[in-house]
């Protein structure tokens, strides 16, 4: 059976004198000046012996009218316009070829997080969950009371005092802004600076751009937090779109989550 040529940059066959990089299952969008080691531009890729592993495809390359592939795309060749006629493996790497980060240190990753940014909320928020605490203690005393006394009239009240609480309310909202605070500052500056969370950082993985290794902008860490913890805390809607976002990665191609689409990353092996 044939196989897909392996990763490796390879004449371009929309624009001669360019080469495009193929990671062994998709094109790139990613090119360079061709550098003579596969020939002449529009020659076929790697030369193998017919019937080889290596051998490359009948159709190599591909027509000239390949489109660079989004990493939304799904993992069909671009040039296919039927059935793949050969063993085809959907992308595990990045578009330039490098190693994406297993989903078991992306998840320890996340722990470690959790865990700091909620002790640190935690300390923030002491005053304000005290208060809460002593208003909701008086009016369930209130209730209990209520309820020795078997006054349905006063249990009812005590309730709707509870639901319309104004002050209760308030300090919701504010223990709710505080957590985002929190959590932006810490994931959009810890991956804007060092390219990784203290997490990512004990479990060996780094953010990088989807396309091409190297920092990521301020722009795609702030979209990765947003894409994450920002959506997440939307009411009603929020909680569905953090599980989805949490098992998107499971059936990925890039082993991409739902906010590195967003931002455009991927996570990759720091060692």
């Amino acid at each position: 059976m044939q196989t897909s040529p392996p990763p490796g940059w390879y004449p371009d066959a929309t624009t001669a004198g360019l080469e495009r990089w193929w990671d062994g299952a998709s094109w790139s969008h990613v090119t360079r000046l061709a550098t003579g080691t596969l020939g002449a531009p529009g020659a076929p890729g790697p030369q193998a012996a017919p019937g080889s592993p290596r051998d490359p495809l009948a159709a190599w390359p591909p027509p000239a009218n390949v489109q660079p592939r989004s990493p939304w795309a799904s993992d069909v060749p671009p040039w296919a316009s039927g059935p793949v006629p050969v063993a085809y493996h959907g992308g595990k790497t990045a578009p330039d070829g490098a190693r994406l980060a297993g989903l078991g240190a992306r998840l320890g990753a996340r722990v470690i997080d959790f865990f700091i940014t909620s002790v640190i909320s935690g300390l923030i928020l002491a005053p304000f969950v005290s208060a809460s605490w002593s208003r909701i203690m008086n009016l369930f005393r209130g209730y209990r009371d209520a309820l020795s006394a078997q006054d349905a009239t006063a249990m009812r009240a005590q309730i709707q005092v509870l639901q319309n609480d104004q002050t209760l309310a308030r300090l919701s909202l504010i223990a709710t802004g505080i957590s985002l605070a929190v959590t932006c500052l810490y994931m959009v500056g810890f991956v804007y600076w060092r390219g990784a969370t203290p997490g990512k950082m004990a479990t060996g993985v780094r953010v990088r751009p989807f396309d091409h290794d190297g920092k990521v902008t301020f722009g795609q860490a702030f979209m990765r937090w947003l894409g994450r913890e920002g959506i997440s805390a939307v009411p009603y809607i929020g909680y569905l779109y953090w599980l989805l976002d949490s098992l998107w990665p499971l059936w990925d191609q890039r082993k991409q989550a739902l906010h590195d689409k967003m931002a455009r990353t991927v996570v990759v092996p720091s060692r």
